[in-house]
């Protein structure tokens, strides 16, 4: 029940995988304090969303932008949890209508309740759901930014992000009109240190990065880097973030993994499935 970096959630299929579950928690310690309580609840299945919005004091919601996060650290959606392994945005079933409803009846009545309850919450507002085929329902709240979902949201964002932050902190949302977004999507690839999220090596040379030849819709993000003796080194489990923008996922994902396999790091991995629910290949 307490922060874990995003991988304290552990999905179990069978009782045996529960009971391990609770003794990695209580018995091995493998959260440290953050798993002395432990949360048992149903588990849902469907396609994840990740809903973003923005709040100010006076309990206005603007919904931003849709994505999609890709938590497991094996392709096809196996192996442990992780902080992210990968994201896209926008999500293309989830049409700005239906955005606006997910944000009305999820968002809105808890901001409904914060006002209620004297806390004037303002700032970014992350909802994690699951669309299951009941319906969507609510899995997670967040009052930040989501990783790596940041890393390709805000390349595709061409209002200026000082002024919906600033209107967020003054209670001015209800005066934004329109917020203006690239019409493409945008990925991100992690590339991690092997063995992430359990234990890796560090220090490990990273080579050939700064000879990339990045075009205006292509970004490397550092994360777990350390620049030393004159060569970037890795220094934690999610080490780079490769994001690119484009028409077509399928393309820009092609244009990731190009861009990938042209450094050089012997201990580093990344999921070649991101995007997976909609490309067809």
């Amino acid at each position: 029940n307490g922060l874990a970096a995003g991988k304290g959630v552990i999905i179990c299929n069978s009782f045996n995988e529960a009971k391990d579950a609770i003794d990695k928690c209580f018995k091995e310690k493998s959260f440290g304090n953050a798993g002395s309580t432990v949360i048992i609840e149903e588990f849902l299945e469907g396609e994840e969303v990740s809903l973003f919005a923005l709040v100010d004091e006076t309990g206005f919601v603007l919904p931003l932008i849709t994505a999609q996060d890709h938590k497991k650290i094996l392709e096809g959606e196996k192996g442990l949890n992780t902080g992210g392994m990968g994201a896209y945005t926008p999500v293309p079933s989830i049409s700005d209508t239906m955005m606006e409803q997910l944000s009305n009846q999820f968002i809105e009545p808890i901001v409904k309740h914060l006002k209620k309850e004297n806390i004037d919450y303002k700032g970014m507002f992350y909802a994690g759901l699951i669309m299951t085929k009941s319906g969507p329902q609510l899995l997670e709240i967040n009052v930040r930014f989501g990783d790596p979902e940041t890393q390709a949201i805000i390349p595709l964002l061409e209002t200026d992000l000082l002024y919906l932050l600033y209107s967020s902190a003054t209670g001015k949302l209800n005066e934004i009109k329109n917020i203006k977004w690239r019409d493409q999507y945008a990925m991100t690839v992690v590339m991690a240190s092997k063995g992430y999220p359990e234990s890796y090596d560090k220090l490990i040379p990273i080579t050939n990065l700064k000879n990339l030849k990045l075009s205006n819709k292509d970004y490397v993000f550092h994360a777990g880097t350390k620049f030393e003796n004159n060569e970037w080194i890795s220094n934690g489990g999610r080490v780079l973030n490769f994001t690119s923008l484009g028409e077509e996922l399928s393309k820009i994902r092609n244009n990731i993994h190009d861009l990938i396999n042209l450094i050089h790091w012997e201990e580093g991995y990344y999921r070649k499935d991101i995007g997976w629910r909609y490309i067809n290949e």
